[in-house]
């Protein structure tokens, strides 16, 4: 492989469990030097050369610790790089007749012939990058298949201005990971707008350098390295009155490579792992192919619940018996028998439409912010679940619970949070709707244990099977349907699993449930239980996780 092709700069935002505090307080857009490995790429001796690899080891920093890089010295004369993006501004300013003229479709070309320099400035730039990464063999001996690049010349538009209409969206591009190995981004001199999330939430800007690129590693150089590179979020928000444009060069594998890990990344993620117990990642695939959902009568469990000879009552063994299989083969279960009122249940459900029927600039006041300790009302759209807003809006309230309920105070000062969440309608003949159906994204949770009170008429809960099959999980009236989360999974060192489910409102009537989350306290360590461990009949599963890490690592990869 061309030792250029991850020629890199790091950001100083670093995004992974393993970056300190200090930097993420701080940022430093810096710019490391890679003329020496340019100068030796071929040389059969480059890999003894000091300056080679003092760059290699800078490279492998940034592709670790942040995803995201500058490069300088690459060759790519600075004259260049400004006339590209003058000559994309000239497009860009043309009348939409003009650049319709080349409307994307799937015979079209890529070339215009208006401004008249475009496509000789185009070809020069495209024949420094592609030298710039090598030819095709030069990826592990073409590993990648038949790769190729791609180009994408984009325009931003400048934020509102009380001068004229403007778009009322500044989001440029939304939240995502790039898809193939490798993006080269040629950004406008003067205007900061693209954005990249770390581990704590934190968008830390990446403002341009005159004559650098920045480079981010995709989701395919993240599949070969098996992990130890990132492809990190990042979004484009220009919040400058002036227009934007960006030249973004994405390297990618064939349509048809399979891509895999390479095994000296594997033996590399090993001894990593050894070195800093790293979490076993919590999957999410099920032990069984279950087609429905049980449900169990709890009455015999609470009334025994003081009973200090509970445990000898056959009543309680075979509640306890059926939760035992339900957490084993599903995940899920339904609940009766747990003494909540069923009138009390459909009052909450009254009272949660009442409210999401109220006028946006009511709902508004009760803003979800960080001084509210990110409790409040969020709008449709703002919850994102990988890289799609959910077509949800909701309240989130927290709540203090009793640590003594869970093994003696093992989970610290546990908490629940309650999340009301109101669902819209899917769009349909007769009027306006949503253009995207999926209330909530496919998902595990977690913490603990979730309790939810759905619409008695309107199936919507969806939940996945071993074999792929997302089975219904329709409203029981006066029930709770119950789920487990990520953390009991690790503290039952597997044998109980939080399971992916999702929410598809395709009713035409509006939707809520109110979830109730009960969580572990965010500095809680958790780690398998013993007996858990010799029950599972294997060994220690997961290695300990920090709660709070592990949440804020969920949010950003699965709800980010």
């Amino acid at each position: 492989m061309d030792q250029s092709l991850v020629s890199a700069w790091w950001i100083g935002a670093r995004d992974r469990l393993r970056f300190d505090g200090e930097s993420e307080r701080r940022f430093g857009a810096v710019a490391f030097d890679i003329s020496a490995l340019l100068a030796k790429c071929d040389d059969p001796k480059m890999a003894q050369d000091s300056g080679v690899s003092e760059v290699v080891r800078q490279i492998d920093q940034a592709c670790r610790e942040a995803g995201f890089f500058y490069v300088k010295g690459h060759g790519i004369p600075d004259s260049l790089l400004k006339e590209v993006k003058s000559v994309a501004h000239n497009f860009f300013d043309l009348p939409n007749e003009e650049k319709i003229k080349i409307k994307i479709s799937l015979v079209a070309g890529y070339r215009p012939s208006n401004p008249q320099n475009f496509k000789e400035l185009m070809d020069e730039y495209i024949r420094l990058c592609t030298a710039l990464t090598g030819s095709p063999k030069e990826f592990e001996g073409e590993r990648a298949g038949d790769p190729f690049w791609v180009m994408r010349i984009i325009g931003y538009p400048g934020a509102p201005t009380p001068d004229g209409p403007d778009p009322t969206d500044e989001i440029g591009c939304g939240a995502h990971t790039d898809y193939g190995l490798l993006t080269l981004i040629n950004q406008d001199d003067e205007v900061t707008a693209l954005q990249i999330r770390n581990l704590s939430g934190e968008w830390i800007s990446a403002p341009p350098i005159p004559g650098t690129f920045v480079c981010n590693i995709g989701d395919m150089l993240k599949i070969y390295a098996n992990g130890l590179y990132e492809s990190t979020l990042h979004r484009v928000i220009n919040n400058s009155p002036r227009f934007r444009v960006c030249i973004a060069y994405f390297y990618e594998t064939s349509f048809d490579t399979t891509v895999e890990p390479l095994e000296t990344c594997i033996q590399r993620t090993e001894k990593d792992r050894a070195e800093h117990k790293e979490v076993v990642e919590i999957g999410s695939t099920m032990a069984t192919d279950f087609k429905s959902i049980p449900i169990i009568d709890i009455s015999a469990l609470l009334a025994k619940g003081d009973d200090p000879k509970m445990a000898e009552d056959p009543g309680v063994s075979e509640v306890v018996r059926q939760l035992d299989q339900a957490c084993r083969e599903a995940g899920f279960f339904y609940v009766k028998g747990h003494g909540i009122p069923a009138s009390l249940l459909k009052e909450v459900k009254t009272v949660a439409h009442k409210f999401f029927d109220l006028p946006y600039e009511e709902k508004i006041k009760i803003k979800m912010t960080a001084e509210a300790g990110f409790r409040g009302y969020q709008r449709v759209g703002e919850n994102i679940t990988k890289g799609i807003p959910d077509m949800h809006e909701a309240i989130d309230v927290a709540l203090t619970g009793s640590p003594e309920e869970f093994e003696g105070g093992r989970a610290g000062d546990a908490f629940w949070v309650m999340r009301i969440i109101g669902y819209p309608v899917v769009p349909t003949a007769d009027g306006p709707g949503p253009t995207n159906d999926i209330g909530c994204g496919a998902h595990t949770d977690y913490g603990l244990l979730t309790l939810v009170n759905q619409d008695d008429d309107i199936t919507a809960l969806q939940v996945r099977n071993l074999s792929g099959e997302w089975i219904s999980a329709p409203p029981i009236s006066g029930t709770f349907v119950c789920n487990i989360g990520d953390m009991l999974k690790i503290y039952s060192n597997g044998l109980y699993d939080s399971t992916l489910h999702r929410v598809i409102n395709k009713s035409p009537t509006y939707r809520v449930c109110v979830a109730y989350f009960y969580e572990t306290n965010f500095d809680t360590a958790v780690e398998p239980l013993e007996t858990c461990i010799q029950r599972s009949g294997r060994a220690k599963k997961f290695e300990r996780a920090v709660y709070g890490e592990h949440l804020v690592s969920k949010v950003l990869t699965n709800f980010g």
